[in-house]
């Protein structure tokens, strides 16, 4: 049997076995019926998943280490974390597991037994193993958070660890878990809450491919077809911390989302640069009718644009059409003001012997010196 200093076996652990059978269900804190419906379902805080509590880790990481972090998910969520490095291979799974356990439950004491741990991770039973969980179980105990929500101008602060306590019946094949009741989906007014399918987590082959999905569920895409995010502060913030060369964040990231496509999980991606500041912008699509929709209305926007360029284009031709019309009428005017004086300076001149009229002026000009310029043309 393996001891823990916290929990010792013997009448401790008695009790909670016996408590565990005959234990009052966790009263019912929720605004919603959502309920975990089977071991692939787990309910988690959107402030956890969206932080870098779990990470990708390189293999063979130090475990000895403390994270501390902080993370403001919108105005009224916010989350501080003092933890041991946790990653996503296997803490985030046994700790998903155990959730979801807890929430099927609806009690602070339960078991779970070896065998549903080996089932849910997809892996053959090892005694070995066993022990090694209990490591990772530890670092979750270890793992204190601290929550802060802000619902009708009310900040309220809920502190507690990943799991309060834990203990291995090694002859019995189980473990015991003791848990706070803010992991009971919807217990805390306020907060957001996503559901997390352990099937699709498993598909993708890569923690980053795995981190990204925890954060895009956190996203909901809420009232939107499709959601933007800044590559640089959002999508590699979340799984980059242990990568220093950006050229490796931007192909672990292409990978990512390459994975997270083919796996269904997202319909479509495309980067491209801000118009504003140059900055580099993921838009990403959850679904093919949101991936129709936008393209449709992009390219109603491109027609749109495109016919107001050429109405524009047209508008600045007849505007110039009419420029070049009052000019030249303009002209005209100038001109024929110009012919009436000389005809009213030849009419006056003493040599007149026979006056033109002036309403024989027209729009042509008439070279005075070119019709008086021989003498054959001279009435006298």
């Amino acid at each position: 049997m393996l001891e823990i200093p916290h929990l010792k076996h013997g009448a401790k652990m008695n009790n909670i076995y016996n408590n565990n059978k005959n234990q009052q269900k966790v009263e019912k804190n929720v605004q919603h019926e959502i309920k975990t419906n089977n071991s692939n379902e787990s309910i988690h805080l959107s402030l956890i998943l969206a932080s870098n509590i779990f990470i990708p880790r390189s293999k063979g990481y130090p475990i000895d280490q403390t994270i501390n972090g902080f993370l403001k998910r919108t105005d009224g969520e916010r989350i501080s974390y003092r933890t041991p490095p946790l990653d996503l291979l296997t803490d985030f799974p046994l700790f998903s597991i155990v959730i979801s356990k807890y929430q099927r439950e609806k009690a602070s004491k339960f078991i779970l037994t070896e065998y549903e741990i080996y089932k849910a991770l997809g892996r053959d039973k090892e005694t070995i193993t066993s022990t090694g969980y209990c490591t990772r179980f530890k670092k979750l105990k270890e793992s204190e958070i601290t929550i802060e929500v802000k619902t009708k101008g009310i900040i309220k602060k809920y502190a507690t660890n990943l799991i309060i306590d834990f203990d291995w019946d090694e002859e019995g094949e189980c473990f015991i878990f003791q848990m706070n009741d803010m992991f009971l989906s919807f217990f805390i007014e306020g907060a957001q809450y996503e559901r997390i399918y352990a099937d699709k987590y498993k598909s993708l082959g890569s923690g980053y491919a795995k981190a990204l999905y925890l954060y895009f569920e956190t996203m909901k895409f809420k009232n939107n077809l499709w959601a933007k995010f800044n590559e640089n502060t959002k999508l590699k913030e979340r799984f980059g911390n242990n990568i220093k060369r950006n050229a490796d964040k931007n192909s672990k990231l292409k990978k990512a989302l390459l994975d997270l496509k083919q796996k269904d999980i997202i319909f479509e991606y495309f980067s491209y640069k801000s118009k504003n500041d140059g900055e580099q912008i993921c838009k990403v699509y959850r679904d093919g009718d949101s991936f129709v929709f936008d393209s449709e209305r992009r390219d109603k926007k491109k027609n749109d644009e495109q016919f107001i360029d050429t109405e524009l284009r047209n508008k600045d031709k007849r505007n110039k059409e009419i420029r070049d019309k009052r000019h030249h009428e303009k002209n005209d005017t100038s001109n024929q003001k110009g012919l009436r004086q000389q005809l009213e300076d030849y009419n006056n001149l003493d040599s007149t012997i026979i006056p033109i009229p002036l309403d024989a002026i027209t729009e042509e000009f008439i070279d005075f010196d070119e019709l008086f310029s021989g003498e054959e043309d001279h009435p006298f």
